[in-house]
This record gives C-alpha cells, sequence and structure tokens, in this order.
C-alpha cells in the first residue's frame, strides 16, 4: 500500500508552483528540484556520519561514494517511487542517532529501544 504523504507532498510542489504561473512548464521543474533536493540528503547525512569516524578525507570518499550510487543518479529527481522513502528513512536515521548522542551528552538515559538500535547500528 502507497502512503498518500508523498502524492500530497507533490500537490503541494505543485500548488507553490502556480504562484509563478500554470501548467506542465512551471510545476514539473519544481517538483523534480524538490526531490532533487530531496536525494541529496543522504549524501550529507552520509557525509557527517563519516566525518565524525574517519575524519574529513573519508568523509568526502563516503559522500561521492554514495553520490554516485545508481539509485541517486537514476531515481533521485524521479517523483513517485520507493528512493523517496528510503532517502526519509536515511534522514530520520541521522537524527535519531544525534538525538541519542547528545542525549547521552546531557547524562539523560535515552529508552531502550533507542539504545537497542544505536548499540546495533550505530557504533560510538
Amino acid at each position: 500500500m502507497r502512503s498518500w504523504l508523498l502524492p500530497g507532498a507533490v500537490a503541494g510542489l505543485m500548488e507553490v508552483s502556480r504562484l509563478v504561473g500554470d501548467g506542465p512548464e512551471y510545476y514539473l521543474p519544481v517538483i523534480a528540484a524538490g526531490f532533487a533536493l530531496l536525494s541529496s540528503a543522504p549524501v550529507i547525512c552520509c557525509f557527517l556520519w563519516a566525518r565524525r569516524w574517519f575524519g574529513l578525507a573519508g568523509a568526502f570518499a563516503a559522500a561521492a561514494f554514495v553520490a554516485i550510487a545508481p539509485e541517486l543518479v537514476y531515481f533521485g529527481a524521479r517523483t513517485l517511487t520507493e528512493t523517496a522513502a528510503a532517502h526519509l528513512l536515511v534522514i530520520g536515521c541521522f537524527c535519531w542517532s544525534r538525538a541519542i548522542r547528545s542525549a547521552r551528552a546531557a547524562g539523560c538515559s535515552p529508552p531502550a529501544s533507542c539504545s537497542a538500535w544505536h548499540a546495533c547500528c550505530a557504533s560510538t
């Protein structure tokens, strides 16, 4: 079952483009730019993760590896594909790992599910 949220976001982008003009020559570039911006998020998240663990040179190498991945190259600016869900998953995992790290730095104990995920997926 496909979520209603992605077509709703596309409809929102179409409404925003109507401020400039009507027709596909206005809304298609806006939609493509929105999805291209979304597809750059995994590259940024990978760069920030790798910079923490491997330094600046390793971060650039990891980000370049993700940036030339076939999914990003071929499907990055396409609508209604499952790659958009993967981009949002990477953003969510990045935000979650930062929240756990900041909670631990503040001396708070994150919930058990957060700790188990962090122990399995993001070695600190």
